[in-house]
């Protein structure tokens, strides 16, 4: 399923595009609840176990993943704008369990296109504040993180 994923690299950005075979309403429901959100988001085996969201703008989701042996990864999000169904705006950064933010941190917009009645189109610009956060974020496995994450969004859509 990865191979449906395409990621461009370019100056200070990442531009991540994925195309899905379900609504862009579904599609953006996933993304906007947090009973839903929690059972897709992550890579596969860092499934998401502490999570916190006011889905608003001005609001924020602060989440842990945890891996396999134990260890666990907090973000925090901080929503910036939200266009229901069509676009979601926001400010990713790693955290700690308290919410305090660790760089890098990067602005992400993510943008839900329709292409059909039962078809739509992810397309994510991330852009971080220079290349080497954006090569720090691409070494520790981002791009397949990505993909990963994206197939559970899938296989979570085709249950829905």
């Amino acid at each position: 399923m990865a191979n449906k994923m395409s990621v461009e690299v370019g100056d200070r950005t990442l531009q991540i595009v994925r195309p899905f075979d379900f609504p862009r309403d579904l599609v953006f429901q996933a993304y906007s609840d947090q009973d839903a959100i929690k059972t897709w988001f992550g890579p596969e085996g860092w499934p998401v176990t502490e999570s916190k969201m006011d889905f608003r703008p001005g609001g924020t989701w602060h989440f842990c993943m945890t891996g396999p042996d134990g260890e666990q990864a907090w973000s925090l999000v901080r929503y910036q704008e939200i266009e229901a169904p069509e676009r979601i705006v926001y400010r990713d950064a790693f955290s700690d369990a308290e919410g305090n933010t660790v760089p890098p941190e990067s602005d992400v917009t993510v943008l839900f296109e329709e292409r059909g009645p039962s078809a739509s189109l992810l397309n994510i610009s991330i852009a971080f504040a220079s290349n080497d956060e954006r090569d720090q974020v691409i070494a520790m496995g981002m791009e397949e993180g990505m993909g990963m994450t994206l197939d559970q969004l899938e296989a979570y859509l085709a249950q829905s």
